[in-house]
């Protein structure tokens, strides 16, 4: 198992495995009704293995959800990209150094009375021009895991959501096939006190995450830009 992790990368573990082993640790401990379908092994190995492997399967799901919700409503790591001149972290020379680097790479002019005012796009397109050329130059390696664990902090929010609406649809689908057979072949009763510990979680815990997601994305946003103007001052 200790090989697996090692080859495995930053991105697949952070984004992908630990909110897929997250969610199904989360369906077993809350005992979902629908997991009594599934056949659990005897084999501790193979029980692991399979753990693991649809751990994998259901964070791979899940990051997809995330991601196409990041595009959609441009969330936290989108807005990190356009809006970092109003960043509060950046130190007054930082902000100079980057306000010349946005001049530079946009084309507009900063000499002058009739200085040309920077925008969003103009900071977006900066951004990724100057992750782009660090990537080339194999220098994205903190800014890699500051988005690997950003993307953990997103997945988790859908994870939490996932974990609502599969505890809905069981309840659900246990009490369609038991009208169907007119047997109690599922017990889908929830105690009330778990759903409310459920659902408190679910609701705090997300506020934490978006807390961290929006940090994360930030501090990953002041990494690229920091790194990039010190490569370019060191040529």
């Amino acid at each position: 198992m200790d090989n697996l992790f090692d080859k495995m990368g930053l991105y697949d573990f952070f984004g992908i495995l630990i909110p897929g082993m997250f969610f199904l640790g989360a369906m077993i401990v809350i005992d979902l009704p629908i997991l009594d379908v599934f056949y659990v092994p005897d084999s501790g190995t193979v029980f692991v293995i399979l753990f693991v492997v649809f751990s994998y399967i259901l964070g791979s799901l899940i990051q997809e959800v995330g991601s196409l919700a990041d595009k959609k409503w441009k969330l936290w790591r989108y807005n990190a990209s356009k809006k970092f001149l109003s960043d509060s972290e950046f130190e007054k020379k930082e902000i100079k150094d980057i306000e010349d680097l946005v001049y530079k790479t946009v084309g507009k002019q900063k000499d002058g009375s009739q200085k040309e005012i920077l925008n969003e796009e103009d900071c977006k397109v900066t951004f990724f021009e100057c992750k782009a050329k660090l990537e080339n130059q194999g220098k994205m390696d903190k800014a890699d895991r500051l988005d690997a664990i950003y993307c953990m902090s997103r997945d988790f929010i859908v994870c939490n959501l996932g974990i609502l609406i599969a505890m809905f649809f069981s309840s659900a689908w246990g009490n369609i096939v038991n009208k169907l057979n007119k047997v109690n072949v599922i017990d889908t009763t929830y105690d009330v006190g778990l759903i409310i510990l459920v659902l408190f979680y679910c609701v705090v815990s997300s506020l934490i995450f978006r807390v961290k997601a929006s940090r994360y994305a930030k501090m990953r946003v002041r990494t690229i830009l920091r790194q990039y103007i010190s490569l370019q001052k060191e040529e």
